[in-house]
C-alpha cells in the first residue's frame, strides 16, 4: 500500500532504519532479517513500490535508530510497569506506540554511557529492545487484524531515568564510563588485556588503560549479563549456555568454570541450585560435561577473541587451525548503518545471554558473517542489470556487482580524476578478485560484464569530438609487463587486465624485471599517475603520461593463499586488491535468461563513458587532460567524517589490519568516482558536476563492504598459507635431521627468500606454532 511506503520513507527520514515485514505478521520478508534495516530512499522504494507493495514496517532498535523499546506486553505488563513505577520512581512522557497485540512501546533516547542490547523479563510481561533486535511500527498489521497506532507521533524520544537504565544495562565499576563521541561498549568490554600481552605490531592509543581484567574476572561479568535460570523458563537451557560460555567462550578448565556457577550465575536464578544437594552439584557437573560436548556455531575460544584476550601466538594458531581470523581482523571494520561516521558503532554482536527472543527480536552473531554485496548502493538500472546476470549465470550477486564497479572505472578511465584536496585525486582504476573454486562458474560472472569494452565504438561516436575521444583495444589479456606497458602506448583511456584465472597475474611479478619491480610498477599503474621505464638493452626510454591499469579475475582459493604472500601485505599490493568470495552452492539448471533490455543498458552505460571526451589536450607535450571533479559541500563533509573514523580504528589496529582500512579511505573517492559516472550513464546526474551527497554515502557503504570482505578472506587465505608454510619448513627440517640455521635454510632456498631475514621469519612461524624450538642459531624440530 502507498501509505506503508510513505510511512517507511517518513521513518527512514528520522533516521531510523526499516525493513519490510510479512503482511500482516512480524516476520522480516529479508534473509538477514533486522540486518536489512536501512535509510536508503531507493531501497526502501524497491521493497514497497516493486516488490512488496503491503508488507508491514520494522524498525531495527538500538544506537543505529538512536532510540531502545520498553515493550509492555498487555494487561499484565501494564500491571508489572504500575508496580515498577511505584517502587523506583515514574517513568517521563515519550515517544509511545500501541501495539496490535493490545501492548504498549515506550521508545527511549539512546543514553551515552552504556549499550542495551535485547533482553527479556525485566520485570514480568516487560522486555528489552536494543541493539539487535527490532519492533513493528505503524501502520502495520498485527497478526490478529489490529493496526499499530502512535498515540502522539510529533513526540520526542525522551531520556530514560537512570533507575530504568541501571535495571537494563548496569553500569559496574571496572572502567571509566564512555565518552559520547566513543564506541558504547558494555562494561566487559572497556578493560583492554593486559599490554603485556598485546604483540609489538599492535598500537595502542594513547589513553590512558594500565592494567588488564584477568580472562576469569573478564568472564565473572560477562556471567553477570547473562539471564538467570527461571524455572519453567527454559532454565536448564540457560545454565547450559552460561557453562558454555565459560567452558568453550573463556576455554577455562571444568574446576574454575563449576565456581564461577555457583558464586556468580547461581545466586540469581530462580530458584537456585541447592550446593548442599548432591543431585544438584551433579546436575553442574553434568551441564559442564554437556557443554564441551554440544555442537555449536561458535568456534573454540571466541569470546576470548571477541574480547581481545588471545595472544598473537594463540591467535595463528587458531588461524592456522581452524580458520577464524575473521573474529581477530572484524575489529577493525566497521558497521553496516546509513550514516558516514557509523564506522565507530559496533557491528552486530552476540547476544551473550542467547535468550529466546520473540518473533520481534533476532539473535545475533559473535562472529562476523559473510554480508550481502549492498546492491542499492548501484544505479537502478545497473543493479536491474546485475541481479539478472547473477540469476542467469547461478552466481553470488558480488561476484557481478564487483566486476560492474571495476569494468565501469575502466571505461571511465583517464578521462577523469576525483579531488579530495589539493594534491589528492584519484582515478576510477579499481582492482578486483572473485575468488572461487574451480566449478563455480566465476568465468559466467565476468565475461557478460567485460563484453562491451571488446565492443567497436561506431565512428559516429565520437564525430563530435574525435581529437578528445580517442579508442584504442581497452581489454589485456597478457599481463606481462612488456605486453602491458606496449598496449598503453596505444590507449590514451588506460587498459583493465582482464583473465579469467589471476594466478598468472600475481605469479608473474619480477618475471620480467628483478628486485620487485613489476610489483611497484603495478602499484604505480594503480595510481594512474606518469610512468617512465628506461630499458638498459636497446637503451630506450619509454614515458606513458597516464598509466592507469584496472584488474579483473578470477581465482581460486588455495591458489589465492599461494599467490598473495603475507609479505605483500607491506607493499600495498594486496590491501588494494577487492574481493569478492563465491561461496559454494547448488548451481541447479536456470531457465533465467538476461533479457536485451537490460544488456543494452550496460553496453549503452560501457559505450557511454568510453566515448566521453577528455577535458582538453596539450599539443606541446602530448597529454590527454582529465576532468577534474569534485566533492559537494555535504558530500565532502560525510567523506571527511569517515575518513577520520578510518583513521582511529587504523591507529589502534594491528598492522596487517591498519594497511587494509588505510587504503580504503582512498578507495572510496574511487567507488565514489566510479558510482558518479554510472549514475551519469544512465542520466541520474551530470558527468561534470560535483560529486553529490547521496553518492558519497553509496560509496562508503560498499567501502565497508569491501572492507569487510578483505578482512575477512584475507584473514582465512593467510592463516592457509600460513599453515601450509609451516608444514613445508617442517618437512624439510625432518629431512635434515632435525634442524637448521637461519643461514642454512636460507641457502636451500633461495629462490623463495631474498634475504636470510625472510627466511627467518618462517623458521620463526615453526616455533610460534609449537613444532620446533630455537637452540642458539639453531631452530630444532620438537
Amino acid at each position: 500500500m502507498a501509505d506503508h511506503y510513505e510511512c517507511a520513507i517518513a521513518y527512514a527520514k528520522r533516521d531510523w532504519p526499516v525493513l519490510p515485514l510479512k503482511p500482516g505478521e512480524k516476520t522480516p520478508l529479508t534473509p538477514n532479517g533486522f540486518k536489512a534495516g536501512t535509510t536508503n530512499e531507493r531501497q526502501i522504494e524497491r521493497w514497497w513500490l516493486d516488490r512488496w507493495q503491503d508488507a508491514n514496517i520494522g524498525i531495527a532498535t538500538g544506537e543505529n535508530a538512536r532510540f531502545w523499546v520498553l515493550d509492555i506486553d498487555g494487561e499484565d505488563g501494564g500491571k508489572s510497569l504500575t508496580a515498577m513505577e511505584a517502587e523506583c520512581g515514574p517513568l517521563p512522557e515519550t515517544l509511545e506506540q500501541k501495539t496490535g497485540g493490545g501492548g504498549r512501546h515506550l521508545l527511549f533516547a539512546w543514553p551515552t554511557d552504556r549499550e542495551i542490547r535485547n533482553k527479556q523479563s525485566i520485570r514480568p510481561h516487560i522486555d528489552v529492545r536494543g541493539n539487535g533486535g527490532y519492533v513493528v511500527v505503524p501502520p502495520s498489521i498485527h497478526p490478529n487484524g489490529q493496526t499499530y497506532a502512535w498515540v502522539d507521533e510529533k513526540a520526542d524520544t525522551a531520556e530514560a531515568p537512570t533507575w530504568l537504565l541501571d535495571l537494563v544495562s548496569p553500569l559496574t565499576d571496572d572502567g571509566p564510563k564512555l565518552e559520547p563521541t566513543k564506541r558504547k561498549l558494555p562494561p566487559w568490554e572497556r578493560v583492554s588485556p593486559p599490554k603485556s600481552a598485546l604483540p609489538p605490531s599492535v598500537k595502542t592509543a594513547p589513553a590512558p588503560i594500565t592494567t588488564g581484567t584477568p580472562i576469569v574476572e573478564r568472564a565473572k561479568l560477562y556471567l553477570q549479563q547473562c539471564d538467570p535460570a527461571v524455572q519453567g523458563s527454559g532454565g536448564h537451557d540457560a545454565l547450559l549456555w552460561a557453562a558454555r560460555a565459560l567452558v568453550v567462550g573463556f576455554e577455562l578448565d571444568d574446576g574454575t568454570a563449576t565456581g564461577l556457577l555457583w558464586s556468580d550465575f547461581n545466586p540469581r536464578c530462580n530458584p537456585a541450585w541447592d550446593r548442599g544437594s548432591k543431585a544438584d552439584v551433579r546436575d553442574f557437573e553434568r551441564k559442564i560435561d554437556e557443554a564441551r560436548r554440544t555442537p555449536g556455531k561458535k568456534a573454540r575460544g571466541w569470546l576470548l577473541d571477541e574480547f581481545g584476550l588471545r595472544s598473537s601466538q594463540d591467535a595463528m594458531a587458531l588461524i592456522v587451525g581452524q580458520r577464524s581470523a575473521a573474529a581477530l581482523l572484524a575489529k577493525a571494520g566497521g558497521g553496516n548503518a546509513e550514516d558516514p561516521d557509523d564506522i565507530d558503532r559496533p557491528t552486530p554482536q552476540a547476544n551473550h545471554a542467547a535468550s529466546a527472543m520473540d518473533a520481534e527480536a533476532e539473535p545475533t552473531n559473535p562472529e562476523p558473517e559473510r554480508q550481502p554485496l549492498p546492491i542499492h548502493c548501484l544505479p537502478p538500472k545497473i543493479a536491474g542489470y546485475v541481479q539478472q546476470v547473477a540469476e542467469t549465470q547461478v552466481v553470488d550477486i558480488a561476484s557481478v556487482g564487483m566486476s560492474v564497479l571495476v569494468v565501469g572505472g575502466a571505461a571511465m578511465g583517464n578521462a577523469w580524476r576525483l579531488k579530495g584536496k589539493d594534491g589528492f585525486l584519484v582515478p576510477p582504476v579499481l582492482w578486483g578478485a572473485l575468488v572461487g573454486h574451480s566449478g563455480s562458474n566465476k568465468t559466467g560472472a565476468l565475461r557478460p560484464v567485460v563484453a562491451p569494452l571488446r565492443d567497436v565504438v561506431p565512428i559516429e561516436a565520437t564525430d563530435e569530438n574525435a581529437l578528445l575521444t580517442p579508442q584504442g583495444r581497452i581489454v589485456v589479456g597478457d599481463a606481462t609487463m612488456e605486453a602491458v606497458i606496449a598496449r598503453m602506448n596505444e590507449s590514451p583511456r588506460g587498459l583493465v587486465c582482464f583473465r579469467g584465472e589471476l594466478a598468472g597475474w600475481a605469479k608473474g611479478f619480477n618475471a620480467y624485471k628483478k628486485s620487485g619491480g613489476d610489483e611497484e610498477a603495478w602499484l604505480e599503474f594503480y595510481d594512474g599517475g606518469e610512468y617512465e621505464l628506461d630499458r638498459k638493452t636497446n637503451d630506450e626510454r619509454i614515458r606513458i603520461p597516464a598509466a592507469s591499469v584496472c584488474v579483473l579475475g578470477g581465482i581460486q582459493p588455495g591458489v589465492f593463499a599461494e599467490c598473495f604472500d603475507p609479505k605483500r601485505f607491506l607493499s600495498g599490493l594486496v590491501p588494494r586488491l577487492l574481493i569478492a568470495e563465491m561461496p559454494k552452492r547448488l548451481r541447479r539448471w536456470s531457465d533465467t535468461e538476461t533479457t536485451e533490455k537490460d544488456t543494452k543498458v550496460w553496453h549503452d552505460a560501457v559505450l557511454w563513458l568510453r566515448t566521453r571526451p577528455f577535458a582538453d589536450f596539450d599539443s606541446n607535450t602530448g597529454c590527454y587532460r582529465p576532468h577534474v571533479l569534485g566533492l559537494s559541500d555535504e558530500a565532502k563533509k560525510a567523506y571527511v567524517t569517515f575518513f577520520n573514523a578510518l583513521a582511529e580504528r587504523s591507529y589502534a589496529a594491528d598492522e596487517r589490519a591498519a594497511l587494509f582500512i588505510d587504503k580504503a579511505r582512498g578507495l572510496t573517492l574511487r567507488l565514489a568516482l566510479v558510482r558518479h559516472g554510472l549514475g551519469a550513464a544512465v542520466e541520474e546526474c551530470n558527468i561534470n558536476g560535483d560529486v553529490s551527497l547521496q553518492v558519497m554515502k553509496d560509496a562508503i557503504e560498499l567501502t565497508r563492504y569491501f572492507l569487510g570482505e578483505q578482512l575477512r578472506v584475507y584473514g582465512l587465505t593467510t592463516g592457509q598459507f600460513e599453515g601450509d608454510r609451516v608444514q613445508d619448513v617442517v618437512a624439510w627440517l625432518h629431512k635434515r635431521g632435525g634442524g637448521a640455521t637461519s643461514r642454512e635454510f636460507h641457502r636451500s632456498h633461495t629462490g623463495r627468500y631474498s634475504t636470510a631475514k625472510e627466511a627467518t621469519a618462517d623458521l620463526q612461524l615453526v616455533v610460534d606454532a609449537g613444532s620446533a624450538r630455537w637452540e642458539g642459531k639453531t631452530c630444532m624440530l620438537c
